[in-house]
């Protein structure tokens, strides 16, 4: 995904004004931590130090060009970040399975009898 940036950065020895973030791994999350926290009254919560940890395992760009991201561009990455833990279950790709009641799953006696 690629976020613009309202602020450009230093990364690499060069100015970027857009970062580009891959898709999060397991071995990432093990790494830097899940990005937020969740409250005892169920609200979620930034973990500002795992976002930043993820942003730049992410986008592949040093800590220290995390540091100079504007605020409200932080924000907006650890949004982007944190979004997908909380899209509905039914809008995830989820593996696939046969219960056996899908027409792919009919067999050909029982397509050609009906």
């Amino acid at each position: 995904m690629n976020i613009a940036l309202m602020k450009p950065i230093i990364a690499h020895g060069k100015e970027t004004s857009e970062l580009s973030l891959r898709e999060p791994t397991g071995k990432d999350l093990r790494k830097t931590g899940v990005p937020f926290r969740v409250q005892p009254d169920g609200i979620p919560t930034y973990d500002t130090e795992a976002c930043a940890k993820l942003i730049s395992e992410l986008a592949a760009i040093p800590s220290s060009s995390v540091d100079q991201l504007d605020a409200l561009d932080f924000v907006r990455l650890c949004d982007a970040l944190i979004t997908p833990f909380f899209s509905p279950v039914s809008s995830q790709k989820t593996p696939s399975t046969d219960t056996g009641n899908s027409p792919s799953s009919t067999t050909t006696s029982e397509a050609s009898s009906t």
